[in-house]
């Protein structure tokens, strides 16, 4: 890639938009770390890295906690940048991008430049039809937002960001500040990423494949007594769980609690357990160094050897391949 974008020589240039009502958070968090790499000191100066904040037609912009930031409202060519940066946040009714906005991506989109979206970023880019074909990174807690929105996309929840062609999406959050380290670390080396990582106190530059912490899925079901269903399941996941005792604890029978539980989740109650405990054996076997035989015990799994066969059928790897691919990528 190019690494000069008539930017004074700066190995490593970023567009950066935020939109109306976008997260402060993951917003300011990417931008230290390009600002921490962009000189020896702490001046701030725009050397190893060059950005700008921008907002096609706009002057400023608010974020959802109430802050207005001042942009550049006639942004430079997309072409001087190594990437264009889009920062979403509120996802509010009948979310449009302005006209500005969409024209100045889709000029990026035709001159190739990688379009990064960060928290509901990603939102505005699939809306305005920039993500065809591509997987996208989204928070677990917008899940039901796209799938109401999009229907069924591809969307991964279970990382915290990913590369798929010209495209990169970051769930948001924290995960902000590993993209932006990952992407120092890519253009201008891994002494400034770790530069970055001491000055702003994180102990660790996350790779991608690093699992988003688990969901409170019950926080997102509408169904009063489904929910009370899967916040029991969410607590009890090392126990025994039948779907009697479940169907008991609401007052319903099985069967009715079968017929709305499908309706409510898409999903019948022992398959949603046992997703629930193979998600569960993920984040432990990417986040821990218990064996497999003590993952498959606390997940609830009485025979090893049945865990095992579940979650190769689930993600295409058992669980030793499983830590020892994700230990070659870390």
């Amino acid at each position: 890639m190019t690494t000069d974008r008539d930017m004074g020589g700066s190995s490593l240039s970023v567009g950066l938009i935020p939109l109306e009502k976008f997260t402060l958070s993951p917003f300011s968090a990417f931008l230290d770390v390009l600002r921490l790499a962009a000189d020896k000191g702490d001046r701030s100066e725009q050397r190893n890295c060059h950005w700008s904040v921008m907002a096609p037609g706009h002057s400023q912009v608010t974020a959802s906690c109430g802050v207005t930031i001042a942009t550049d409202r006639q942004p430079a060519s997309p072409e001087r940048y190594d990437y264009i940066a889009v920062f979403g946040g509120l996802l509010q009714p009948h979310f449009s991008l302005d006209e500005h906005t969409l024209l100045y991506l889709r000029k990026a989109d035709e001159l190739g430049i990688p379009l990064i979206s960060v928290c509901n970023g990603t939102f505005a880019l699939i809306e305005a039809g920039l993500m065809k074909g591509r997987r996208s990174c989204i928070s677990w807690y917008h899940h039901r937002d796209y799938v109401e929105a999009f229907g069924e996309i591809p969307l991964e929840t279970d990382q915290l960001y990913l590369e798929d062609g010209n495209r990169i999406t970051c769930a948001g959050g924290a995960g902000a500040a590993d993209l932006a380290l990952w992407l120092v670390n890519r253009h201008i080396g891994d002494r400034w990423a770790r530069k970055c990582q001491r000055i702003l106190m994180l102990e660790e530059a996350r790779p991608p494949t690093r699992s988003q912490p688990l969901p409170a899925l019950s926080a997102r079901v509408n169904d009063p007594a489904v929910r009370q269903v899967v916040l029991t399941i969410e607590r009890t996941l090392s126990e025994p769980i039948t779907t009697a005792d479940l169907a008991s604890a609401v007052n319903m029978s099985r069967r009715h609690l079968e017929r709305r539980f499908r309706q409510e989740m898409k999903i019948g109650v022992q398959e949603f357990v046992r997703d629930m405990r193979l998600r569960m054996a993920h984040d432990l076997l990417t986040n821990t160094g218990q064996t497999v035989t003590e993952i498959a015990y606390e997940c609830g799994f009485k025979h090893h050897t049945y865990f095992t066969a579940l979650f190769k059928k689930k993600f295409g790897f058992s669980p030793k391949e499983f830590r020892e691919q994700n230990a070659e990528q870390e």
